[in-house]
């Protein structure tokens, strides 16, 4: 998650997420409420207190107002190399957005002491979308440099859509996660999730959630199953299913997969 800067040919192409693959966002909302957003240079933000809420845009692209959230859990402490953990909604855009998913991942994240960060989908809710891939590989650079991060604790994590990017975005990015945690993904079999993200799996934890009442058949059990000759997947495993339960299991204990129900 390392930004070189050396491809940076100027702040406007930077802000436009013009420059070179490995970007940054070129400023840092203060804490603010979802009303107002304050722009202030990167450097203000050094001694960011914890436990801290932030909401902001930033022009991207051709979005002049790319929108994403970030949560502090109260033990983070700056200098000291904190985990963080990539938050991807679902599609729903009359439900869901940064904002909101942020707010439902709070707890989690405050619980499990993880500096929090959700990328906004956009008007059509794919978080997935070349623009949206984009802007979060920028914004976790950006994250790199906001905050102090524990490359080696790295993780990503969504729901539905988000789930289904979690995967795909995520699986191409062996080198910048240590961990995957899908929730009821919207994939058909393994047609988006093809080999190379299989292999690129191999020996990552990855943590499956999934309802029995959300097409198993083809949004689960075909990814548990999956594995290369040269490389079986860690995500090797099998699924049971019923109307009200789906439970995962595999042979390996530290990636036992369990699920009651659908995810609502």
């Amino acid at each position: 998650m390392h930004c070189d800067r050396s491809n940076v040919t100027n702040p406007t192409e930077r802000m436009l997420g013009m420059d070179s693959p490995s970007r940054m966002l070129p400023q840092h909302p203060s804490t603010v409420t979802r009303a107002c957003a304050v722009l202030l240079p990167l450097h203000s933000f050094s001694s960011l207190s914890a436990q801290q809420r932030v909401d902001g845009t930033f022009p991207f692209q051709t979005d002049m107002a790319k929108q994403y959230s970030i949560y502090v859990p109260s033990n983070y402490t700056p200098g000291t190399p904190h985990r963080l953990m990539l938050g991807l909604h679902p599609l729903n855009t009359t439900r869901w957005n940064s904002i909101s998913w942020c707010d439902t991942l709070i707890v989690f994240a405050e619980t499990n002491g993880l500096l929090l960060v959700c990328p906004d989908g956009g008007a059509d809710g794919a978080i997935d979308d070349p623009i949206d891939t984009a802007f979060t590989t920028a914004l976790l650079d950006s994250m790199d440099t906001w905050y102090s991060i524990d490359h080696d604790k790295v993780y990503a994590m969504g729901f539905s859509w988000g789930g289904r990017t979690t995967y795909t975005y995520g699986l191409l990015r062996p080198q910048v996660f240590k961990g995957y945690l899908p929730i009821g993904a919207a994939i058909n079999g393994l047609t988006e999730v093809n080999t190379t993200m299989q292999v690129n799996s191999a020996g990552k934890p990855v943590y499956i959630v999934h309802g029995g009442s959300d097409s198993p058949g083809t949004r689960c059990t075909p990814i548990l199953n999956a594995s290369t000759p040269t490389a079986p997947s860690s995500i090797r495993s099998s699924c049971r299913a019923s109307a009200t339960r789906s439970t995962f299991r595999t042979a390996t204990p530290s990636l036992v997969r369990r699920s009651s129900g659908s995810i609502q």
